[in-house]
């Protein structure tokens, strides 16, 4: 018995022929009705472009509730390795996995999830309290800041440990330390010794293991720790997939972190945090050198005023969105929520703000690691980003990247741009992209298209990585390769459609933009087809063979 023909767009049985103008009307009809999906309040409205990292706390690793946060659009898990101690992080990233696999197994589908570890860098923190988790800091008083290694996990009110045995040397009398990323200032009164006496200047709760800042006075630490060392080799083990490199001045900076993960972490992404003024007039060089970017506001603000640091990050944005690279940004999003479930309007306004302005993405800290419901947290940045999103001129955009690509580009390049021109034009629902290293999927990523982008590829590394870029849904197909090319093609992006008909993204009838390669391997993507989804097999038109040799039977075509 014949399966039911497949269905064409719009009810038309050949899309490619001219329209009769009985039906021009009905095209007309469907155009404003394939539009709708675009609709905030829409119950198809896709997911946000923007990749949403969370940093991972006990809580995260129950399997309840890190479904919940995939679900709600979390794309990258950030193990902070600068508080608390190494051991207890892989730890957690394990337990993390182990929910992993078991959701694939209950979805019957991977879940590509970046792992990313977040080393310490050379930074100053402070040590851990005795029997507390925040002390409070009263303006007017005195703390004694020492670096006596019998203090180290006995902080309190009056003492508080401080992991730089230098500092005392190096500190004058009026100089102005800032805790905790410049919420808590302190004027230094002496030194003597392994103690700083110092007068609290703003009122504050502060945790363990904070940053701590001095203005104008140099620490002159390596550009990696022995401590970064045995993280990033215990990382590496675990098969991380980025590293956020913390207190980069430069290039230099970069480079030593690329050795120090060695042969087997060759693979392994660099992003790099800009925390500081020297990092930010190096910028230049250190986008060159990274894989990506992250923007620490709390700590750019303590150098740098107020007014300056939203300038100084729209400037990072524009630099990388012209490179083709992804920038991300943390401190102060969602802060709020750690203890509410709704944020603040300043917050708020601040998230729609930064994804207009192009960031790739938004770093959670506090908000999901300790904070009471992370799945509310996430889903509330996922929200607001996709409300910023429906305000972005997106053809402007991808004209003004497009410009800056300076003929004559790599085939892969042109084929990538010429694919988001014909989703733009076409109101294309999604882009596949069939890829092996994942660059093909990057550069599509590159310009900014308005539908998202599916990456598909056999590689689980790959997938995991890709899920950093904005716009990009990861697909890890882990079929076996069939023995004909091309239909191994039509397999895998079959298998991406039926993704994008679970996210309710992809419906039948609806214009997808197909990119892939006419050969196996890296580096031959010069194939782009816009085709229209079918209900069921064949997928797309025009139809491929069905397995087994089997063939649908085509309705006749009533416009001869």
């Amino acid at each position: 018995m014949d399966k039911p023909p497949i269905v064409r767009p719009w009810g038309f049985p050949d899309p490619l022929k001219p329209l009769k103008n009985q039906d021009k009307a009905a095209f007309k009809t469907h155009l404003i009705e394939h539009n709708a999906h675009l609709d905030i309040n829409s119950p198809r409205a896709p997911s946000t472009l923007v990749s949403t990292i969370c940093t991972i706390g006990e809580k995260c690793c129950e399997e309840a509730v890190l479904e919940q946060m995939l679900d709600a659009g979390m794309k990258g898990a950030r193990f902070d390795m600068k508080e608390g101690e190494s051991r207890d992080h892989i730890i957690l990233l394990r337990k993390m996995k182990n929910c992993l696999t078991d959701l694939a197994s209950k979805h019957k589908r991977v879940i590509p999830v970046a792992i990313i570890g977040d080393i310490k860098g050379p930074q100053v923190l402070t040590g851990k309290l005795y029997k507390a988790e925040k002390i409070f800091l009263k303006r007017g008083g005195l703390i004694t800041l020492t670096t006596h290694p019998g203090w180290d996990n006995r902080g309190t009110a009056e003492k508080l440990y401080i992991d730089h045995r230098n500092l005392p040397f190096i500190v004058k009398p009026r100089d102005r330390v800032f805790l905790d990323c410049g919420r808590i200032e302190l004027t230094v009164r002496g030194a003597v010794d392994t103690d700083i006496v110092c007068e609290i200047q703003s009122d504050g709760d502060i945790g363990e293991n904070r940053d701590v800042f001095v203005l104008n006075v140099p620490f002159e630490l390596p550009a990696i720790t022995e401590k970064d060392k045995k993280d990033l080799a215990l990382l590496v083990e675990e098969g991380v997939d980025a590293i956020f490199a913390s207190a980069i001045i430069n290039k230099h900076g970069v480079r030593d972190v690329r050795k120090a993960l060695g042969e087997k972490g060759r693979g392994v992404l660099v992003f790099t945090k800009i925390e500081n003024r020297m990092a930010f007039d190096n910028f230049d060089e250190i986008l060159i050198e990274s894989d990506g970017i992250v923007v620490n506001r709390g700590k750019l603000g303590i150098e740098m005023s107020a007014e300056r640091v939203l300038q100084a990050q729209k400037t990072m944005i524009a630099k990388a969105l012209k490179d083709g690279k992804p920038i991300f940004a943390f401190t102060d999003y969602l802060n709020s929520m750690i203890h509410r479930n709704c944020p603040t309007i300043a917050e708020s306004t601040d998230v729609v703000n930064s994804v207009i302005d192009g960031l790739d993405g938004i770093i959670l800290l506090d908000e999901t690691s300790k904070g009471d419901d992370p799945v509310i947290v996430v889903k509330t940045l996922t929200t607001l980003a996709r409300e910023a999103e429906a305000q972005l001129w997106q053809w402007e955009l991808f004209r003004s990247l497009d410009i800056i690509s300076c003929p004559p580009l790599d085939p892969s390049h042109a084929i990538c741009i010429a694919a988001v021109m014909a989703a733009m034009k076409c109101h294309a629902v999604g882009i596949m992209v069939v890829t092996t290293s994942g660059k093909s999927a990057q550069l599509v990523a590159r310009y900014k298209p308005r539908c998202p982008i599916f990456a598909i590829t056999r590689y689980g590394s790959v997938a995991r990585q890709l899920s950093l870029w904005r716009g990009i849904f990861s697909v890890h197909y882990i079929a076996a390769p069939n023995p004909c090319y091309a239909r191994d093609v039509d397999l895998r992006i079959q298998y991406g459609i039926e993704i994008g008909k679970i996210k309710g993204i992809i419906a039948p009838g609806e214009p997808l933009v197909l990119v892939n390669g006419w050969r196996q391997g890296a580096g031959f993507t010069n194939n782009i087809r816009l085709v229209y989804v079918s209900a069921s097999d064949p997928w797309v038109y025009p139809h491929s063979p069905a397995p087994h040799g089997t063939y649908h039977k085509i309705q006749p075509d009533p416009y001869p």
